[in-house]
């Protein structure tokens, strides 16, 4: 069966893995995770920038989800006069994108807008359990890319900063000091205590892998630290090329919709 775009399986897997191993059931190894919570007669909307930004782990969980939405970003992106201008309406509730309009309800900050398209497609975990790891998962991502953002936005990836974000983020010398919590160990830490999963949290994948999958893909660009996390965090690399791997991301991640540029000032 087919509700808003999502195709419901009939695989009897309990185990993603499980699916994600046969063959047959291969092209849907996700599907039979990601029934959807309710049904709407209009398309979902997505509106942001013509850059990967904020707006690629929704989008990641959409297409993951196999959501039939609409993305601004493929017709323009965004008229940045016109949002100021609406800034505070319910168009642009805090005059920002990403916005995310599905039926009757506007919705404003991106990690809201994914909690929510977690929440619609059962990637929010399988318990209540479940669902405060994936919390935690986010809000430490979360301070992630404030950090990325920073050093991308304010810093401009220049060659000092980048030495000092590593210092602090990424090599082993850095977990025991004051780093706002932000060390990939840390995340490899929590992926590897989920034992022989291939999800971050669970036995299913979530909003959680989304946004872990696109702070790892950030990280291991050219432009940023692609050497420094293939030999401290070859488990965080591997665990990437997994969750690539799924079939509605791979489609997703290979087609011409899955834009070039990353970030607004096209650094990183």
């Amino acid at each position: 069966a087919e509700y808003m775009g999502v195709r419901e399986s009939s695989c009897n897997c309990t185990s993603a893995m499980g699916c994600f191993q046969s063959s047959s059931a291969n092209s849907d190894a996700t599907q039979q995770l990601l029934a959807p919570t309710q049904m709407f007669s209009e398309k979902p909307q997505l509106i942001y920038f013509a850059i990967r930004g904020r707006g690629e782990p929704i989008r990641l969980a959409l297409e993951c989800a196999a959501c039939d939405y609409t993305d601004s970003s493929q017709t323009g992106g965004v008229d940045y006069a016109e949002m100021k201008q609406k800034a505070g309406l319910s168009s642009f509730p805090f005059g920002q994108v990403p916005v995310f309009v599905d039926g009757e309800m506007t919705l404003a900050q991106s990690n809201a807008i994914l909690r929510h398209v977690g929440r619609r497609f059962n990637m929010y975990g399988s318990s209540l359990l479940e669902s405060a790891q994936i919390d935690m998962v986010l809000d430490a991502i979360e301070a992630f890319r404030q950090a990325y953002t920073r050093l991308c936005y304010q810093e401009k990836f220049s060659e000092d900063a980048k030495r000092a974000y590593a210092a602090l983020h990424i090599l082993p010398s850095g977990v025991n000091q004051r780093n706002d919590g932000v060390h990939f160990a840390y995340l490899t830490n929590i992926l590897e205590k989920n034992g022989r999963s291939m999800f971050v949290v669970g036995t299913k994948v979530s909003v959680a892998d989304m946004q872990l999958f696109d702070i790892i893909d950030l990280h291991i660009r050219h432009a940023a630290f692609p050497e420094l996390m293939r030999q401290h965090y070859p488990n965080l690399v591997a665990y990437r090329e997994g969750i690539a791997r799924l079939p509605n991301l791979a489609r997703y991640l290979g087609s011409s919709r899955r834009l070039e540029q990353v970030n607004g000032n096209n650094l990183g």
